[in-house]
């Protein structure tokens, strides 16, 4: 129970300095686009009074031209196409800017989901019998061959189908009632590198251990870590690769909901909306009943995407 709480701990700290930079960084932002609405203001100001002084023939502020000298006016009519120039640029900036905040907001959501699934797995003090993320009640079994979901090419890591048995701990291993004590070992060690944060010795001693110990119970879990090394690196293609053969090699095991799950964020995110739609629906399909967390975020992901 300490160490779920020193975890879940981890965790929360994590999620508090990413929300704090993400608050800082608003702030910047929505400081320089009031600096930029201030300036654009005061622009179309200085450009109401000269056009005014020009086209109307008002006075203007002695600071702004002087009546009746041509070159003034030319001179007037110089400073106008100058604030016309100064105004698109302005304008182009804010709407970079608004492009910015709109992703900013979207990285916001994505993270603010992955937390409460991840801190849902360790409150539930890891998976039972299904999604790793604390999964209630028998879910129906997936049909891979129902939909093609992704056609991955194939990857360096690669397993034969193997039905999990056991349960899944904090640290990473199963209980596999005797034997494969090198193998677990070998998965504990990459799965502790992957906690630690060290992602490229985490992908790959996982590589290492799918080659070596093809068939093993351990070895679906394995694929979907590998999964999450490349997802956490932002490298999505190649996420989005191993997840899809997690799910067909794996239909049965305990990361089924998961792989389905992270393929549609990694779809999602570099842009195939319609596959990552796709993906997630399977997800509601299959399992209709239990993934809690799992289930929760993938609904989210569909309402964001418009599935």
């Amino acid at each position: 129970m300490r160490k779920a709480d020193t975890k879940i701990g981890k965790f929360i700290g994590g999620a508090a300095i990413f929300v704090a930079l993400f608050a800082f960084s608003g702030d910047v932002m929505a400081q320089s686009a009031r600096e930029l609405g201030n300036r654009l203001s005061r622009l179309e100001n200085e450009i109401e009074t000269l056009s005014r002084a020009i086209y109307r023939g008002e006075q203007p502020p002695p600071s702004s031209s002087r009546a009746g000298d041509a070159a003034g006016s030319a001179n007037m009519e110089i400073r106008l196409q100058q604030l016309e120039r100064q105004i698109q640029q302005l304008t182009g900036k804010v709407e970079e800017q608004s492009y910015a905040t709109r992703k900013l907001n979207d990285a916001l959501e994505r993270m603010q989901g992955d937390l409460e699934m991840r801190l849902g797995d360790l409150e539930s003090g890891g998976a039972q019998n299904g999604s790793s993320y604390g999964a209630g009640g028998t879910a129906s079994k997936p049909r891979p061959g129902d939909v093609t979901l992704y056609n991955p090419a194939p990857s360096n890591a690669s397993s034969g189908s193997q039905t999990m048995g056991g349960s899944e701990t904090m640290g990473g291993t199963r209980n596999l009632g005797g034997g494969g004590n090198d193998a677990a070992a070998a998965y504990e060690n990459a799965f502790s590198l992957l906690k630690n944060g060290n992602y490229d010795a985490a992908e790959r001693e996982f590589e290492t251990f799918l080659q070596n110990n093809k068939g093993h119970p351990l070895a679906g879990n394995a694929k979907y870590w590998l999964g999450e090394t490349f997802y956490v690196r932002g490298d999505f293609d190649r996420a989005a690769r191993i997840f899809a053969e997690g799910y067909q090699q794996y239909p049965d095991g305990a990361k089924t909901a998961d792989n389905l799950l992270k393929l549609g964020l990694s779809l999602s995110s570099i842009g195939n909306n319609k596959d990552a739609c796709i993906a997630l629906n399977q997800l509601k399909k299959d399992f209709s009943t239990g993934s809690g967390p799992v289930l929760r975020r993938a609904e989210q992901e569909m309402q964001r995407l418009g599935c």
